[in-house]
Order: structure tokens, then C-alpha cells, then sequence
């Protein structure tokens, strides 16, 4: 390979896209799943929250500095495609000495997050909670290694973190002392706790005895807090409001008491109104039954006083969780031996206090199997998704709206293998979907996510940037990429055409001012663009971008870029150089649709002029998804000039390149590789439909089967031949 086509192949790759981001991507088998840290020692299952864009931010307890550290606390965020967006391996929120455990991370908002957890740092088994904020970059904002909530020289436990719907966090923990005692605080971005210096103690008067206990935002920056009085005879359940100020909206509010409430944790959900459901579990001495109450944002009980029995039927009902709807209902989801074996069951009540569907609830899947840890989130749209382990055959999730009809099939959307995961926490990906963190005991006890569609499908290996760099001269040395949207529908692609950006990376003679037309398969022009920053659609290019992950254009640069829905075809790109001009450009086409989006691209072919040096052509891709793809990859000359190309290269040469900017695949005269793989090779090249080569033709070839990442296949002339080249790449089924 000469230096001149490895000089233009790294300033590719430098001006698209740093190599840090692409690393690993949504998994279809825990064996293959996404993994956050890259050691083999004991970690914790991620807590994970949805970033908005279908992507998620996971922290996790890891032992990697057990050590000199202890247990440390870690994150990274993944994009919608399951790309690591920060440092290989998390980014150490927390190394302080001792162990730091119970991570928790709540969205701040603009790409940032708050972490909280408990630290043993002052004194081994005597933990305090601690936060820190992360922007966007995964940067801390605060103190190294975070910043005491509870400034109580108390053991503090049993946190629980959310956000209060503004940007600002809510914490709330338990402390021994003489008593236990519960405090909540709200603390906004600059880490000043707002709610006093010690928080805010909603216990205080009722609680002594209690260690169990809850919280959901009212809506309006405040918080409803729910616990169960251990210290009672019999046991009681409260409720208390927390305004945004830090004052109390109501006293406790006394509303379920039973003989003997159990369980050490209380499930709520948001109401809608300010005020919240509860959940818990009662043993009356037969079975263990499950019962709710609704309290509203003035602490009335709109049920009336007591609680409602939400299951009459045999065996010991545990592991309720509670999901707020779209209509201030919720949904109820439990396990449930009913039958003798333990299944999921789901219940839905309206703010009446109203069982929507049968009695004593539904079965989540059918047919009838062992299902039993449920976990459920709301589905963004009304209903509510429920993962669950069933027999022995791993983790599986389903999906049910508000009238309790199951969106995923009977049985629900295999996620994961038997015996590899455990202590799953669930999150919606803004999309109707879901991403579940897991605990891999198959890799080494590290933490993994799995990601499910809106559809139930798991994410499927695809590509999502297909880029051509090359010369544009005139005449016949123009450069037209073609590319082919494969499926039903319609896609929305990003297409751009890079030229005085390319020279800030390093290009010698860029195409000063890029001309972009995009044409339908009749090759009749639909839209055309001069000057990116000129149009009306700015603001949707930008964002595009960035939802991407495509490099930025500087404001007011004559790089071209169009944003547009296109049908499920082939189209075509034309670049030319305003007033003729004549340079290095780069090509790019970006599937800008969410995952589970039916249309795909499948086909890359750009008639380009390879020259030497900075001429050489220089196709590039993006492979994300769960495992690999297979891609039939040409560069044909000499077959052009058979059907009537004037000047086209007479032999080129193709080479694969990885992210690393390694060759690990060339090929010259595609017909010289053996009888067995030009079989295979016509085969799949009859597959995608492409035309045929002569089996003596100096084209070259490559059939390949690649893993998710960044690829660039570069294409020069054998003896520094020059000329027309038309660089193929399709998806092979």
C-alpha cells in the first residue's frame, strides 16, 4: 500500500468522527452484551436512566481498584446505537478509599446526571451519602469524589434518589442514631442542598422504629414521601407531602394499618395530582395478600380511609411495583403462585379507585410458565413495560397498554440467556421502549445492558453513515455517490457535502465550495443546496447532527448539507464545485430514524475520479448493532470502460481498514482469488443484485463479514493508475 493512500486515510478518519466513539453496541445474547467496564472482577448491576435520545446513562460499583480503593462507583452513557459516548471503561465518579456502593444515577437534564451513592470513606461500615454531577462530556462538577448530602455523623442507608422534574435532585436516606430517622433533600446543580443544611426529616413526630420507605416527584419540585411504622403495634403505612420550598403540604398521614405489613420496600407511584399510590404486602396469617391506597396532593384519601385488597387468591403475593399511566391511573405488577407455580401478574386501577381489568389481574404472558422478579416502567405511552425471569430460559420483557392487551406477543421479547444475569433495573429509551441493566455472571460479574424497541424486537446489526472522501473535478471526474434505502416506507437521511471544512483537518486542497443535488431513482432533482448555514432549515440540520454524531461545520462555512425524508429507493448525490471548482470533498449519508425504523441502508455506490495523493478515493461506513453484518465491497475500473466509460482505472485496488486504521482485507483482480470464492462471491453478488464481472477482470473484490465499528476501504490505482471508479458497497442478506 503506498504512503500516500495511508497519509489521506488517516485525515479521513480524523475529520468524521474520533475514534473513541465506537466501541460496542446493543446486544442480542448476554455473551455479546454491551459491557460498561472491561474487568473481570465483581460489580454491581447498573442503575440506569433514559438521556431523551434513546440512549441511557448506567453507574455501577466496580471493584477494578479493590486493591489500593475498594470499591469505586463508575458511569458511562450510551447513545441510542449503544455507543460509548465516554471513557473506555466508565468514568471514575468516585476512587475515595473504602467502599462506595448502592449507585444511583437520576437525569439532571441537558445531557447531565447526578450520581448518588453510600460511602464508607470516613469510616469502614459507617456510610454517608454522597453525589456528584456529570455534564455532558461525563466530567465532574463538583468536589472529586463528590459531595456529602447528610452532614449527620450518623450511619446513613437505604438512599433513594430521583429528580424533581426541574433539573434538581431529591435525596433521601435513613439515619441511626437513638432512633431511625428519614430525611429528604432537594439539591440543585451548583450541589447546594436547598431544603436546610440537614434536609428535610419528613419522619419527624411519627416515625421512630421505620426503615422502609419511598419517594415520587408531585410535579410541581416537590415530593411525596411513603413509609411503613415498624414500631407500631400494629404496623402503619404514612404518607407526606414536601413542597418545592422545603415546607410540608400536609401532617403524615396515617392510611393503612395492618397486622403485620412486611417487606423492605414500599412501591409508589405518582398520581398526577401531587399526591401518589401505595403499595405493600400483608401477611394475615393464611397468605401473604397485596394492598394499595391513593393519597392526594392535599393529603386526602380519595378511597376513604383503610386500603384496597388488590388480590384474593391463594399463595403469598410479593414483589408489587407500581407504574404511574398517561390518565392518572396506574398499573400494578406482582409474582404471583396462584396456580402453584410462581407467574407475573398485572392489575390496572383508574384514580377512582377503579380494577380496569379482571379480577385479581392477568397473567403477563401465556402460556402458563414460571415467571417470577418482575420489574415495569411506563411505556411513554400510556401502558407500562414489565421485564421478567421465566424458567430457565432468562430474561424476558413485555409490553401491555392501558386496556391490559399484550403489544409483544403472548409470551413477550426474549432479552437474555438463562443463568447469565440477575438483580435487572429497568428504564424507558424515550422511544416506547426499554433498556434493562443486568448483571453478567457468564462475563466476569460485569454489568451489561440490553436494549428492546418500541416494536419488541431487539436491535439488528445495520448501517447507519455511509461517506465517500474523493476528488471533484468536472466533466466526467465529478463525484456521484448513489445509495439505496432498503425496506417499506420512507427514511430520513442526513446527506452532506464537506469540502472548506476538510482543510481545518489537515487537507491540502479541498473543494472550496461544494454544490449539493439530490436526485429520486428517475435521476430527477428534488432538492439542492449551496451553503448549509443559508437556508431555512439550519435548525434542523444542527440537531440532526448531533443526533448523528456527525462533526460540526463551523457557522457560515460553504459546506452543503440537506436534511429530507426519502422514499425506500435508490438515490443519487451529485457534488460539483460552484463556478467549477475542483477538490477534495466528502460525501455523507446518515440514517437519522431510531432503530426499529423499517427502512435501511443497504447500498453505497459512488462513481468518483481516483487520482493520487489527496485523489484517491476514500469510502468510509458505520456499522452499529448486536452482531455482525456481511457486505459485499467493489471497486470497478476496467468493467466501466467495457460499457462505453471514457478514462475509467484500469486496475484498482481495494483495502479494509478498522478503526484503528489497520488493513486487515485487499484485494487485486477479484477473478484471481480461486475457483470456490468467486463462487461465492457471484452468489452474492446475484444476491444484492448487482451486475456481474468477468471472472478476468482487473475489479477488485471483497466479501466480508465485519463487526459493529467504523471501516474505511481505501482505493488506489495499480502503478499509480488514475481514473473513473465506481466504489460499491451492499448489504448482503
Amino acid at each position: 500500500m503506498n504512503t500516500c493512500l495511508r497519509t489521506s486515510h488517516v485525515l479521513f478518519l480524523t475529520a468524521v468522527v474520533p475514534l473513541a466513539t465506537v466501541r460496542a453496541q446493543w446486544p442480542h445474547r448476554v455473551d455479546l452484551d454491551l459491557l460498561a467496564t472491561t474487568t473481570d472482577t465483581f460489580a454491581s448491576s447498573p442503575h440506569v436512566v433514559a438521556d431523551g435520545t434513546g440512549g441511557v446513562f448506567a453507574v455501577w460499583d466496580d471493584n477494578r481498584n479493590s486493591a489500593t480503593s475498594g470499591r469505586d462507583i463508575y458511569a458511562q452513557h450510551y447513545d441510542a446505537n449503544g455507543i460509548a459516548k465516554w471513557t473506555p471503561g466508565g468514568v471514575a465518579v468516585c476512587t475515595a478509599a473504602n467502599r462506595q456502593n448502592e449507585a444511583r444515577v437520576v437525569a439532571a437534564g441537558g445531557g447531565s446526571v447526578y450520581v448518588v451513592w453510600s460511602d464508607e470513606r470516613g469510616s469502614a461500615n459507617n456510610e454517608r451519602v454522597f453525589a456528584q454531577l456529570l455534564n455532558a462530556e461525563g466530567e465532574p462538577q463538583w468536589t472529586a469524589d463528590g459531595i456529602r448530602i447528610g452532614p449527620n455523623e450518623f450511619d446513613q442507608s437505604d438512599l433513594v434518589a430521583i429528580g424533581d422534574g426541574a433539573g434538581a435532585l431529591l435525596v433521601a436516606w435513613g439515619e441511626v442514631s437513638n432512633n431511625f430517622r428519614t430525611f429528604v433533600q432537594k439539591v440543585d446543580a451548583t450541589g447546594t442542598g436547598l431544603w436546610g443544611t440537614g434536609g428535610f426529616e419528613f419522619s419527624s413526630g411519627v416515625f421512630e422504629g421505620a426503615s422502609v420507605f419511598n419517594l415520587v416527584p408531585d410535579g410541581t419540585g416537590g415530593v411525596v414521601a411513603g413509609w411503613i411504622r415498624f414500631g407500631d403495634n400494629p404496623r402503619t403505612i404514612y404518607a407526606r407531602r414536601i413542597l418545592a420550598a422545603g415546607s410540608a403540604a400536609f401532617d403524615a398521614v396515617p392510611f393503612g394499618v395492618d397486622l403485620q405489613a412486611l417487606g423492605n420496600f414500599i412501591p409508589m407511584a405518582p398520581d398526577g395530582t401531587g399526591g401518589a399510590y401505595l403499595g405493600w404486602q400483608v401477611d394475615n396469617g393464611v397468605n401473604d395478600n397485596l394492598f394499595i391506597q391513593r393519597v392526594d396532593g392535599t393529603g386526602a384519601l380519595p378511597w376513604g380511609t383503610g386500603s384496597k385488597q388488590l388480590v384474593d387468591a391463594p399463595g403469598v403475593q410479593d414483589n408489587l411495583h407500581l407504574v404511574a399511566d398517561a390518565s392518572g391511573g396506574a398499573f400494578l405488577v406482582w409474582d404471583d403462585p396462584r396456580t402453584g407455580v410462581d407467574d407475573v401478574y398485572v392489575q390496572h386501577v383508574t384514580s377512582i379507585g377503579s380494577f380496569s381489568l379482571a379480577a385479581n389481574g392477568i397473567p403477563i404472558a401465556t402460556p402458563a410458565a414460571q415467571r417470577f422478579s418482575a420489574r415495569a416502567i411506563p411505556d411513554d405511552a400510556g401502558g407500562a413495560i414489565v421485564s421478567y425471569r421465566q424458567n430457565q430460559d432468562g430474561t424476558f420483557a413485555q409490553r401491555i397498554d392501558h386496556s391490559g392487551t399484550r403489544l409483544w406477543g403472548s409470551d413477550g421479547s426474549h432479552l437474555t440467556d438463562n443463568g447469565s444475569v440477575n438483580f435487572p433495573h429497568l428504564t424507558g429509551d424515550g422511544a416506547q421502549g426499554a433498556i434493562l441493566g443486568v448483571l453478567a455472571f457468564t462475563e466476569g460479574n460485569r454489568p451489561a445492558l440490553k436494549r428492546v424497541l418500541a416494536s419488541g424486537e431487539l436491535p439488528t446489526s445495520r448501517l447507519v453513515n455511509i461517506s465517500t472522501r474523493a476528488f471533484v473535478g468536472t466533466g466526467g471526474a465529478q463525484a456521484i455517490p448513489g445509495f439505496v434505502i432498503g425496506g417499506s416506507g420512507s427514511k430520513q437521511v442526513l446527506v452532506r457535502a464537506v469540502g472548506p471544512t476538510l482543510g481545518l483537518h489537515g487537507v491540502a486542497e479541498p473543494l472550496p465550495d461544494p454544490f449539493l443535488t439530490l436526485f429520486d431513482k428517475n435521476d430527477v432533482a428534488i432538492l439542492s443546496r449551496d451553503d448549509w448555514g443559508a437556508g431555512p432549515d439550519v435548525a434542523l440540520i444542527e440537531s440532526t447532527a448531533l443526533t448523528v454524531g456527525a462533526f460540526d461545520l463551523p457557522a457560515g462555512s460553504k459546506d452543503a448539507a440537506i436534511v429530507s425524508t426519502l422514499a425506500a429507493e435508490r438515490h443519487t448525490a451529485g457534488v460539483t464545485g460552484v463556478a467549477d471548482g475542483t477538490g477534495v470533498a466528502l460525501v455523507e449519508i446518515y440514517d437519522a430514524d431510531p432503530l426499529d425504523a423499517p427502512t435501511r441502508l443497504v447500498n453505497l455506490s459512488s462513481r468518483v475520479f481516483v487520482g493520487t495523493g489527496e485523489q484517491v478515493a476514500i469510502p468510509g461506513f458505520v456499522v452499529v448493532g448486536p452482531a455482525t453484518i456481511q457486505l459485499l465491497i467493489r471497486a470497478v475500473g476496467p468493467t466501466l470502460e467495457e460499457n462505453g466509460v471514457a478514462g475509467a482505472l484500469a486496475d484498482p485496488i481495494l483495502t479494509l481498514y478498522d478503526a484503528d486504521d489497520m488493513a486487515f482485507a485487499s484485494n487485486d483482480d477479484w477473478g484471481s482469488v480461486g475457483a470456490t470464492q468467486r463462487n461465492i462471491v457471484t452468489a452474492a453478488t446475484l444476491a444484492v443484485g448487482a451486475f456481474e464481472l468477468e471472472t478476468t477482470s482487473k475489479d477488485s473484490t471483497l466479501l466480508v463479514t465485519l463487526a459493529p465499528g467504523k471501516y474505511t476501504a481505501g482505493v488506489v490505482g495499480a502503478d499509480g493508475g488514475t481514473g473513473i471508479c465506481l466504489v460499491e458497497l451492499y448489504v448482503v442478506p
